[in-house]
């Protein structure tokens, strides 16, 4: 009832593929080529109107305050994650990419997820439809050790080697909050600590709030309903945004009309406060609530029934931004969050009660002073992070036997300091250090003789201006992993005796503007692992040696006139010697091109975006395909009327090609396992409404 047939397609032919490209080019050109037209055939009908009263007609996003309808792929967006000081991005030696509000907007990007498979560098483990929920994992540069931020500040700690891609916050779940997404590809340990081994995800929220009140509702396949609810705007020298929404799907079909069943029903709440006395201060109180309530969710290759499943967050963030000088400034951040994931299973003649159940605490604290100058540049500060595993738990001593429980505990103190100095304006050096102090307590018992040692990193970095358009630089920095609860404490398959993971990375960049709207990026990387953390052939955590992995990402960003703005990239992977991880079992790509390209005029805003997925050659492989397919393209399309200034329509087309892809598979795990793939949702869509009152 449940056999996957193969759908393999080794023996497609390269007529058939460049057959389906010829599709998305077709449809690129029709965008550029079909929407003119008939914005023309408009402006011909309202040949009589005055032009005076069209200019004054604002779109939306421009009655928001925001970037406005002509700023998709704008080369003026501003990054703080390079070296936490707000510049652009292409003036930051680093590899970076922003996804603004307006990329938000007009794309319908509903989850992190959504925004981030439209970056180079970025892959997923996705377990598919329903299942990938709850089952999401993010990889920068090919490791799922990645530090997860909002506005600057971790939103999770102590997850351990290859845990920290993921994360579960209000913040995630709801876009409505945030103001740009930026991800940072490298080893940045030094600037962000434990687990910036892949790259850094910084999510940076909204903090001016034009007055507005926005209400919006879609519906789509699959039974899925979304509704959200925002108001923002000011008192005084008080700003604030409130924001609640839902989210519901059913039944999902992949592209060969395969079911996979599940309930899924999500809801999000979440306040921010924003106080500026003046200039020189801004005091901000956010909060965010998530729930998420899953079940009915079948697992056919496990024959697992998956019912009764939460997962619930709760955050809340201080914090205090303070100009002292023009060159001087300070922030301060406290945050304190909570997550809870659960879910009860059915397998054969049992029932398995909290099958899974994980439940932590964290407590951060920051404080940052950052001076700027023409020739120097420094960052100072303090990374505090507690968490603490919620689950009380036991062992036992023999001989004699003695019984003890206990909480485990993880706390750690981080000192960082960063500088540059502009030796001319053509050179500039950079070089930093940071020292972690890691303690372990166990509530309950006498702590055992485990803490980790203290730990330094470091980081250097070179950059060269040839000319006012070219940038070059070079750098290595050093990053750690500190093991996490989980594979310290687990009754099963923690080890006690795990070392840090650590080792260090080496990049090569070039940075081209040829015009203010005409951008290349090349970034060339090499990172090795001395010592890494993952599973045994029993299943066990240890220690492994000598990781080493490289690639490339380049992205070429093009606002080619005011309405048609575009973007390609293409990420490489050549990862080898990756010991206690499947990836390199055929999960991980080879090459990756991403496409993009907007069009926009008057009431309308097109949106095309689509990724191309070369697998990498098997390391080893059954008599039968492990995936669906081995390259692939999966692109999405976004349409927007604006009716007037407060109304909007819009339509959301995904895997307009209806693909059959995955990301998962069961095939490499088990024998006579041919077809057991966890397949993504085949061609859907969603269409709304969306209103702004003033």
């Amino acid at each position: 009832m449940f056999h996957h047939k193969s759908v393999k397609q080794n023996g497609e032919s390269l007529l058939i593929k460049m057959k389906k490209l010829s599709i998305m080019l077709a449809i690129l050109t029709s965008t550029t080529l079909v929407l003119p037209i008939c914005a023309s055939a408009e402006e011909a009908a309202q040949e009589e109107e005055s032009t005076a009263s069209e200019s004054t007609e604002a779109t939306p996003a421009d009655e928001a305050g925001g970037e406005g309808a002509n700023a998709v792929f704008t080369l003026d967006k501003v990054t703080v994650t390079g070296n936490r000081i707000e510049k652009k991005v292409y003036d930051t030696s680093a590899d970076i990419t922003v996804v603004g509000r307006t990329e938000i907007e007009n794309m319908h990007l509903k989850t992190i997820d959504d925004a981030l498979r439209t970056v180079p560098g970025v892959q997923f483990l996705d377990y598919g439809a329903n299942l990938h929920l709850n089952k999401s994992g993010i990889r920068i540069n090919g490791s799922n050790d990645v530090v997860i931020l909002v506005d600057g500040v971790r939103v999770s700690d102590f997850r351990g080697a290859k845990q920290s891609g993921y994360a579960m916050t209000s913040v995630t779940r709801n876009m409505d909050s945030i103001e740009r997404i930026e991800v940072l590809r490298g080893s940045p340990g030094v600037l962000y600590g434990s687990s910036a081994k892949g790259g850094v995800i910084n999510i940076i929220t909204r903090k001016d709030f034009a007055n507005k009140t926005t209400i919006s509702a879609a519906k789509g396949s699959y039974g899925l309903g979304e509704f959200s609810l925002g108001s923002q705007g000011k008192i005084g020298k008080l700003g604030y945004q409130f924001h609640y929404n839902t989210y519901t799907i059913g039944d999902t079909k992949d592209a060969k009309g395969f079911v996979w069943t599940g309930d899924t029903d999500q809801r999000v709440f979440g306040t921010s406060l924003n106080y500026r006395p003046n200039e020189k201060h801004l005091l901000s109180m956010r909060h965010g609530y998530s729930r998420m309530d899953f079940g009915d969710i079948y697992d056919p290759w496990y024959r697992q029934h998956i019912f009764d499943g939460i997962e619930y967050s709760r955050d809340l963030t201080l914090s205090h931004d303070f100009k002292i000088s023009d060159r001087w400034a300070n922030k301060m951040t406290y945050r304190r969050n909570f997550s809870l994931s659960r879910a009860h299973m059915i397998q054969g003649a049992w029932t398995y009660r909290n099958f899974w159940d994980n439940s932590y605490k964290n407590t951060f604290f920051s404080e940052q002073i950052s001076y700027t100058s023409p020739k120097y540049e420094a960052v100072a500060g303090l990374d505090y992070s507690k968490g603490r595993d919620m689950k009380w738990r036991s062992y036992s001593t023999w001989p004699p036997t003695v019984s003890y429980r206990w909480q485990p505990i993880m706390e750690n103190y981080s000192f960082y300091f960063n500088n540059t100095w502009h030796v001319n304006p053509k050179l500039s050096l950079e070089a930093g250090v940071r020292h972690d102090r890691p303690q372990r307590v166990e509530k309950g018992v006498v702590p055992r003789d485990a803490t980790p040692d203290p730990h330094t990193v470091t980081s250097a970095k070179i950059t060269f201006n040839p000319t006012k358009k070219d940038t070059i630089y070079a750098g290595r920095s050093e990053f750690f992993i500190l093991p996490s609860m989980t594979q310290l404490y687990d009754t099963n398959f923690g080890n006690e005796q795990l070392l840090p993971a650590e080792g260090h990375g080496i990049e090569l960049g070039y940075i081209r503007k040829f015009s203010d709207t005409n951008a290349l990026t090349i970034n060339f990387w090499d990172r090795r692992d001395k010592t890494t953390v993952g599973y045994a052939s029993s299943g066990a955590y240890r220690n492994f040696k000598d990781e080493r992995a490289t690639g490339w990402n380049a992205q070429w960003d093009y606002q080619v006139n005011p309405k048609l703005k575009t973007f390609v990239s293409w990420a490489r992977i050549d990862q080898m010697d990756v010991s206690g991880d499947n990836f390199t079992r055929g999960y991980r790509p080879k090459d990756v091109f991403n496409f993009g390209i907007n069009y926009n005029h008057k009431k309308w805003d097109v949106t095309l975006d689509a990724r191309y997925f070369i697998r990498q050659d098997y390391v080893w492989t059954r008599p039968y395909p492990n995936f669906p397919s081995d390259e692939y393209v999966v692109a999405n399309m976004a349409f927007n009327y604006n009716v007037n200034k407060h109304q909007k329509v819009y339509l959301k087309v995904n895997n307009v090609f209806n693909q059959h892809w995955a990301e998962h598979t069961e095939v490499m795990h088990r024998a006579n396992s041919e077809g057991m793939f966890y397949t993504m949702p085949g061609r859907n869509f969603k269409i709304g409404m969306e209103y702004q009152f003033h």
